[in-house]
């Protein structure tokens, strides 16, 4: 509806028809973003709703937790321990380290080596 309005504004030796008619649409949408309306629906989304999608991603995020872990025995023993603590127990870099009493920079090479084990192990 607004191109329709604001068709008389259209100049091709600005830009093509295609680019205009898209910025009109994308501005259209942020617009619907930021309005009030848009933000008071989203306050009042039905708790139970929130509920649900909760429990539907910690039941995939414990599949893919499983999925994973079926693969950690295949890793080192130290790559094995950190890949368990940063992605499947949710500790911090920061956290892992000092629980493992190794440096940071030590945790984070043992965990992207054993990342790129594990993708090399998931793909075969």
């Amino acid at each position: 509806m607004k191109a329709w309005q604001n068709s008389h504004k259209y100049a091709p030796e600005k830009g093509r028809f295609f680019t205009w008619i898209l910025n009109i649409a994308r501005n259209a949408s942020i617009d619907q973003i930021r309005s009030k309306a848009h933000k008071e629906s989203q306050k009042t989304t039905d708790v139970d709703a929130r509920h649900d999608l909760g429990c539907s991603r910690d039941q995939e995020k414990i599949n893919n937790a499983n999925y994973v872990s079926r693969f950690l025995p295949k890793l080192s023993a130290k790559r094995c321990e950190v890949i368990d603590l940063l992605f499947l127990q949710e500790y911090t870099h920061k956290e892992a380290a000092e629980f493992l009493n190794i440096p940071i920079g030590t945790l984070k090479s043992r965990s992207r080596e054993g990342l790129s084990h594990l993708r090399q192990l998931m793909l075969v």
